[in-house]
């Protein structure tokens, strides 16, 4: 409580600044490497290359050959996603998302809100999967209706876990449940 305070009046203690900042740094890193990979896996061979990162960004596990049935479907979103990024505008991706943002479990409470037209629990999206389903996202598991990467560091750090993270967004996956707050 303390260090709140501090921190709301502009002082903060130095250890507490380095730590923030190592925390930051971490963050950008993880995006980072991810980046590197990204476009190694545009490649076909980074697949191969960096196997182990990859299934542990998406599944948690570095034993990769567990995943090998992903590996194709996960280069076609690369593609697809490539696509998207240069062909549509709607499509907004990681333009708008710092380095060093924190991971989320959920979007920005501060930029968006449930839409009065929706009628199920705010915490869920009712099994709505239109964010999956428009990129036939190959982690979505049709047969129990999961995403089987919820909650990795991928799910955290990039779209899933933050989405929506503009209007764009909304408007793009044709999104119900959210609506962007007006300032």
């Amino acid at each position: 409580m303390v260090s709140a305070s501090l921190e709301m009046n502009g002082v903060m203690d130095y250890s507490e600044k380095d730590a923030m900042s190592i925390v930051k740094i971490k963050w950008a890193l993880v995006r980072i490497v991810y980046f590197y990979i990204y476009i190694a896996m545009l490649s076909g061979f980074g697949m191969v290359i960096f196997a182990p990162i990859i299934t542990y960004y998406f599944f948690g596990d570095i034993r990769f050959w567990r995943y090998s049935g992903y590996f194709f479907p996960i280069m076609r979103l690369a593609y697809l996603m490539t696509y998207l990024m240069f062909r549509d505008r709607k499509y907004s991706f990681h333009r708008s998302l710092p380095l060093t943002a924190p991971p989320l479990t959920g979007p920005d409470p501060a930029k968006v809100r449930v839409s009065d037209q929706w009628q199920h629990d705010e915490k869920s999206c009712n099994s709505c999967i239109r964010c999956c389903l428009k990129l036939n996202c190959p982690f979505l598991d049709l047969k129990e209706n999961k995403c089987a990467v919820y909650d990795s560091v991928y799910w955290r750090y990039f779209n899933c876990g933050r989405f929506p993270l503009s209007q764009e967004d909304i408007d793009f996956y044709e999104c119900r449940k959210w609506e962007m707050k007006r300032n």
